[in-house]
């Protein structure tokens, strides 16, 4: 039986996936403007790869499936932590501190939803 609370936490944790995964994309499709150098087909790569992401990221949301949900979100916690890494890396707070909340709202929710 699913708890209200269940309920809000799944489309919690499947809302913080889709909306990071979403501004990935949106980022990754943004670099695709410069122009012919090797950085570009490394940005077609990553744009690929993060509409391939936001699509499976989409699918908890359309079928409530706890088990898309765990491996979209656990995708996303992954890609998150890394760019939290990255912006620590490279000192910019913004891209450190937002890919690090995310990641633990996104895992919190997460936990939520699937502890039985």
């Amino acid at each position: 039986m699913y708890t209200m609370l269940m309920v809000t936490a799944y489309f919690v944790c499947a809302s913080i996936t889709l909306v990071s995964a979403a501004a990935s994309c949106g980022f990754s499709l943004a670099a695709l403007r410069g122009g012919h150098s090797e950085a570009q087909t490394n940005a077609m790569h990553v744009a690929s790869r993060s509409l391939a992401l936001l699509i499976i990221c989409l699918i908890p949301m359309a079928y409530e499936s706890v088990e898309w949900l765990t491996a979209a979100a656990l995708a996303m916690i992954l890609s998150q932590t890394t760019d939290a890494f990255i912006g620590l890396k490279i000192r910019d707070n913004l891209r450190t501190y937002w890919p690090a909340i995310a990641a633990v709202a996104n895992l919190l929710a997460l936990v939520t939803v699937t502890k039985p």
